[in-house]
């Protein structure tokens, strides 16, 4: 099929996207810088404007682009209409405090959501706080990768209680948060 064509099994006036179509614009994401504008057509994309909503997405992975706590926030909004989606890699996105607080807002909307990666951000403690609120509600849940993020003492402190209350989490990764003896007692 070519892109725009509907599929046949498509009901008079609904549009759907081809898997070339697809294709084509998540290249042309992977190669654009993306920033706060691009995150907010990703949510667009993921409603369904323009087309189909796209609600099949299993993995998002945005690395290196800097989107900033307001692209984070856009690109948030979308996830819980990705019913689909098992993993989240937001990686050295520009990702601060009020960025994790629109993800923390969506992540208990994520039915499926097994992994979520937010290495080499700046998360604070405070968006630490935010994540760990929530982390419990995240019930499938199994590896949560915050690396890098300077979450210090009392993001430490605050993930560990959340992750406590969780029953499925294998891995946590949270070296290099400049987390000192009181962060690092409460994992004990």
């Amino acid at each position: 099929r070519r892109e725009g064509e509907q599929q046949q099994e498509a009901a008079p006036g609904e549009q759907t996207w081809t898997e070339e179509g697809l294709a084509k614009f998540l290249a042309a994401v992977a190669a654009s810088p993306l920033g706060t504008e691009g995150a907010a057509d990703l949510e667009r994309l993921v409603r369904g404007e323009p087309g189909p909503p796209v609600t099949r997405v299993r993995r998002l992975v945005l690395l290196h682009r800097q989107l900033g706590d307001d692209g984070v926030a856009a690109a948030a909004a979308a996830l819980p209409g990705c019913l689909g989606l098992e993993g989240l890699t937001l990686e050295d996105v520009g990702c601060g405090s009020r960025g994790a607080a629109a993800l923390a807002r969506a992540l208990p909307h994520c039915a499926r959501l097994e992994s979520v990666s937010l290495n080499d951000n700046s998360l604070g403690c405070h968006g630490a706080q935010a994540l760990a609120e929530v982390l419990p509600q995240s019930k499938p849940l199994k590896y949560i990768h915050l690396r890098n993020n300077r979450i210090g003492d009392d993001g430490a402190v605050a993930l560990a209680r959340g992750i406590a209350r969780m029953h499925r989490v294998e891995t946590i990764l949270i070296g290099r948060n400049d987390i000192g003896d009181r962060g690092a007692t409460e994992w004990e």
